[in-house]
């Protein structure tokens, strides 16, 4: 099942610069380990951004930490 096509369940990452707090990015890829993730963008650091900063149209990008 395909919804704007992209499969239904899709991991989209999107945390920002301050996912890092406390380690809760590696945690939650910790979760994510075995799946495909992905992300509307990237921060300067590597980060997938946060939805806030993004235009409208970003389209999704496997991200790999």
């Amino acid at each position: 099942v395909l919804v704007d096509g992209y499969p239904v369940g899709t991991i989209i990452c999107a945390w920002g610069q301050h996912g890092t707090f406390l380690g809760q990015d590696e945690t939650a890829l910790g979760w994510m380990e075995s799946l495909p993730r992905f992300a509307l963008g990237l921060t300067k650091d590597g980060h997938p951004k946060h939805p806030l900063y993004l235009p409208r149209d970003a389209q999704p990008a496997r991200f790999r930490p």
